[in-house]
């Protein structure tokens, strides 16, 4: 889908902007050109068309104002609040993004957990010359930039409490024990398989936390009493066809009988 520059401009005038950018800083007085509307918008109309310099922001600032605004300007700008303000607009965002898509905080679904955390991470493209900083994917046309963004959410205060700067290769299974580092009893932790790592797991229920994930096929799962390797897959046919769409039940994953890891 097409995004155009009114669709970028009506988003934004949705968000508390110019209140963040006082409460924060940003803005200290009123701005003789570049407030923090026209700031944020620029850059998202920068991005938009592939900019990635100080020039294309002006430029994009320039379009919504109706005025000139030079690279030096944006510049200039940068060296107030912008770090405080940019967190807190980034958590407004992401506390937009969840109401709009209907979550509830006090669901029934997680009240047996004192928080509630999903992470995940999303990948963007950038300018070659900072491949010695993030470094992309390999590639026979020379060096690229890729970034990998990790974002760790906490559903029930909507708020995000971990926001990482890797490089692509980075992976996200290299990342999965990083959230030991915050995690208590009592906590539930939502990730998709990139995060997959049966050490991490242990250590997870070690914290008497807990864990949700897919299934990574190959795993060997097996009984939790007599130890004999269970054929999920004719498992679960054979609940689907009794109209069984629930399986419950104590297995232990892993290889080596020295850490097998106990699951439900």
């Amino acid at each position: 889908m097409k995004i155009n520059r009114q669709q970028i401009t009506d988003k934004v005038s949705k968000l508390p902007i110019e209140e963040l950018a006082l409460q924060f800083g940003f803005q200290k007085r009123k701005p003789r050109k570049i407030d923090g509307v026209s700031f944020v918008t620029g850059f998202l109309l920068m991005l938009h068309h592939g900019g990635n310099s100080f020039s294309d922001w002006a430029r994009g600032i320039s379009q919504v104002i109706g005025k000139i605004v030079s690279k030096q300007a944006v510049e200039k700008k940068l060296q107030l609040g912008q770090v405080a303000f940019a967190k807190q607009l980034l958590g407004s965002v992401l506390k937009q993004s969840l109401n709009c898509g209907g979550w509830m905080p006090e669901s029934a679904l997680f009240k047996c957990f004192n928080k509630v955390y999903l992470e995940d991470s999303t990948c963007l493209k950038l300018p070659s010359c900072l491949a010695r900083f993030f470094p992309g994917p390999h590639s026979s046309r020379g060096p690229c930039a890729s970034l990998r963004i990790q974002l760790r959410m906490e559903l029930l205060s909507q708020s995000y409490e971990g926001f990482d700067l890797q490089s692509y290769r980075e992976v996200d299974q290299k990342h999965a024990g990083a959230i030991l580092q915050v995690l208590q009893a009592g906590n539930l932790v939502i990730r998709d398989l990139g995060y997959w790592a049966l050490e991490v797991f242990r250590l997870i229920i070690d914290k008497q936390a807990y864990f949700l994930t897919r299934y990574k096929y190959g795993t060997i799962c097996m009984d939790a009493d007599s130890k004999e390797r269970i054929d999920l897959l004719q498992v679960l046919k054979k609940l689907d066809r009794n109209g069984i769409q629930v399986l419950d039940r104590c297995v232990l994953l892993g290889k080596k009988k020295s850490a097998y890891l106990y699951v439900w």
